[in-house]
C-alpha cells in the first residue's frame, strides 16, 4: 500500500529523517558530557516546511521603506494607513474625543497627576514630617503641572524613559525636573514615588481615565442616543412588526415595542457603570 500523500511531502520527509529526541542519559544529568542530539526532529520539519512555502527568502524591504515612509509623514491619512487597530485607522475620526483619555498620552497624564497628588496628601499628614505643609504658591505651583500638561510634556516623559526603560521610573525623573524650580517642592522630591509601587500608580491612572472618559464623553452620547430611540419608541408605538422565535413567526409586536426595549437595555448598561466605583 503507497504512503498517504501527507507524508510525501519534503517537510514530512525530513522530520522523518532527522535524529529522533532520546530522553538524556543519566551521565548527562549529572553533568557528565554527554554530546546532545545534533537537532531536534520539530526544528528541522518547520525549518524544512518554511523552505518550501518561501518564508525564509521573503523579501523584508517593502516594510522596512513603509516604516521610514511613516516616520516622514506629516499629515493624518498616513498615519490612520499604517495603525493597527481600526479604531486609530478608518475609524479615528469617530473616536478622536476619547484620545486624551485612553491613548497612551492620557495614560502619562494621569501617572502625573496619581503622582503629585500623592505628594499633596503626603503634606497634609503630621506623622509624615519630612514633608512639610505645602504653601499655597506651592500648591497652585503643582496644580499647574497637572492642568498644563501638554503633549511635547508626554515626548518629554518619553525621551526620559529612553533612558531609565521604564514608563512609572520616567514620570518620577521627569516631575522632579519639573519641579526642581520650586524652592519647596524641591526638598521633596524623593517623595513623589514614597512608598509606591508602579502599579499604585497604574491602577489608579487606568480608573480614572476611565471614569473621566466615560462621564465626559461616552455618557452624554448614551444619553442622546438613548433619547432619540425613545423618540423612535413613542412615534413608532402603533407601527406593527412581525416578530419572531427562534428564527419562526411569532405574536405580532410593534416597532415601538422594540424600540423601547433597546433603549431599555442601554439604560441598563448606562446603570452598571453609574454603579461602579471608581
Amino acid at each position: 500500500m503507497s504512503a498517504p500523500p501527507f507524508l510525501k511531502s519534503p517537510a514530512t520527509a525530513a522530520f522523518l529523517a532527522s535524529p529522533r529526541v532520546t530522553a538524556a542519559p543519566r551521565a548527562a544529568v549529572l553533568g557528565a558530557t554527554a554530546q546532545p542530539p545534533r537537532r531536534l526532529r520539530c526544528s528541522a520539519a518547520v525549518g524544512a516546511g518554511a523552505r518550501d512555502f518561501g518564508v525564509m527568502s521573503a523579501p523584508l524591504g517593502w516594510a522596512a521603506r513603509s516604516v521610514e515612509e511613516l516616520e516622514q509623514a506629516t499629515d493624518l491619512d498616513s498615519f490612520c494607513m499604517m495603525a493597527l487597530s481600526p479604531l486609530d485607522g478608518r475609524y479615528i475620526r469617530f473616536i478622536k474625543d476619547l484620545m486624551p483619555f485612553f491613548s497612551e498620552f492620557g495614560l502619562i497624564r494621569y501617572r502625573v497627576l496619581v503622582e503629585v497628588k500623592w505628594l499633596l496628601k503626603l503634606s497634609q499628614i503630621p506623622e509624615v514630617k519630612e514633608v512639610p505643609p505645602f504653601s499655597q504658591e506651592a500648591q497652585l505651583f503643582l496644580d499647574a503641572v497637572i492642568q498644563d500638561f501638554s503633549i511635547n510634556d508626554a515626548k518629554e516623559v518619553k525621551q526620559i524613559e529612553k533612558i531609565t526603560n521604564h514608563d512609572v521610573k520616567a514620570v518620577e525623573y521627569y516631575l522632579k525636573q519639573k519641579c526642581s524650580s520650586n524652592p519647596e517642592v524641591a526638598k521633596v522630591l524623593e517623595f513623589f514615588h514614597f512608598g509606591c509601587t508602579s502599579e499604585d500608580i497604574n491602577n489608579l491612572s487606568h480608573a480614572l481615565a476611565l471614569k473621566e472618559g466615560v462621564n465626559t464623553i461616552m455618557f452624554p452620547v448614551m444619553i442622546d442616543v438613548c433619547s432619540a430611540i425613545c423618540s423612535l419608541a413613542t412615534e413608532n408605538a402603533h407601527v406593527p412588526l412581525l416578530s419572531k422565535t427562534h428564527g419562526q413567526p411569532a405574536s405580532p409586536t410593534t416597532l415601538g415595542k422594540e424600540m423601547a426595549n433597546f433603549a431599555a437595555r442601554l439604560s441598563d448598561i448606562g446603570r452598571v457603570f453609574l454603579r461602579s466605583r471608581y
